[in-house]
């Protein structure tokens, strides 16, 4: 703790952000494997909606 009383207000500063990015990382991390694990049991597809073949032939004719 001694180390902590000899820094200056600037130093400080910097490593009190320092900590609050490394904190907000790790909830990040955490919070996406958590909903990774969460979401594991569900399909996920990633298809683009597409015409149906009737509307295509109509669209054709006219």
């Amino acid at each position: 703790m001694e180390l902590f009383q000899n820094l200056s207000d600037d130093q400080t500063a910097l490593i009190g952000c320092f900590a609050a990015l490394v904190a907000s990382g790790l909830l990040m991390s955490v919070s996406y494997y958590v909903g990774q694990w969460n979401q594991s049991d569900k399909v996920t597809t990633h298809r683009l909606p597409q015409r149906q073949a009737d509307e295509t032939r109509k669209n054709k004719a006219a």
